[in-house]
């Protein structure tokens, strides 16, 4: 059992620890931290260096931090993986109504374990998509943050067919009326989520990434948008990420920190 979070040197042990890289991960056997955040203590298994690097964008670069100056009643997180972001949502939001997607049904099995302990927070095995059904997931070994149902980072041997449904088809069926925070991580399938997505309008505020696809710069992908005020956090040639608030939303627009 590692200790990673829990005192006061806990963010800089978890720096020392990825900044070292991959190279040092032990391969095939998995390690349970213990963190510390937002005041409170809590545990996590993962099971590969890139889950890792999740938890340092989560709790060290704040990656999802955003004082909007309210407490969001649902929040829906695509891209799940083993729970950085539904941890530091469901801390940070203890009364909201937490949902959380992920495709993969080993990463899954992780998360359900890893939100064990929390309590509340709905998860669903299924991929978000522009289409439902079965769809084709792209896995890549050893590096779970980057498996998709697009092949971003290349064509894999590790394919596996998974449920999806669309964003709209996931509003429906839970009975949401509104959405405060939609939250999107899932490698590129955003190209197909975000253009079909017709009742956008129920969303507050968005918070994630977009990757480039192809020729298509990510930030081609913000004019679907269009109603929000977008702040970039990140922008790279391969990767932007972000917040968008609503433009007619009356309460305090989010400030990235």
């Amino acid at each position: 059992m590692a200790r990673l979070g829990d005192g006061p040197l806990s963010k800089l042990r978890l720096l020392i620890v990825t900044t070292m890289g991959e190279r040092w991960w032990p391969r095939g056997r998995s390690v349970s931290l213990q963190l510390r955040a937002l005041g409170q203590r809590f545990s996590c298994t993962i099971d590969d260096y890139t889950q890792l690097l999740a938890l340092r964008e989560v709790f060290i670069d704040h990656e999802y931090s955003i004082d909007d100056g309210i407490a969001p009643a649902t929040v829906l997180d695509l891209g799940s993986n083993i729970g950085a972001s539904l941890m530091y949502f469901r801390l940070r939001y203890p009364q909201a109504r937490l949902i959380g997607f992920e495709p993969d049904p080993l990463v899954f099995a992780r998360l359900e374990r890893n939100m064990a302990q929390f309590g509340a927070v709905e998860i669903v095995n299924a991929a978000v998509a522009g289409t439902g059904g079965k769809l084709t997931f792209f896995r890549y070994p050893r590096h779970s943050w980057a498996s998709s149902l697009m092949p971003l980072w290349g064509i894999t041997s590790d394919q596996i067919a998974v449920p999806a449904r669309t964003l709209d088809d996931v509003i429906d069926d839970l009975g949401l009326d509104s959405v405060d925070l939609l939250k999107i991580d899932i490698e590129g399938a955003e190209w197909d989520v975000l253009p079909n997505f017709r009742q956008i309008d129920k969303v507050r505020t968005v918070i994630g990434e977009v990757h480039r696809i192809g020729e298509d710069a990510p930030s081609d992908l913000l004019h679907c948008l269009s109603d929000f005020r977008i702040s970039v956090l990140l922008a790279t040639d391969t990767i932007v990420r972000f917040v968008a608030t609503r433009t007619d939303d009356r309460r305090p627009a989010p400030n990235a920190t």
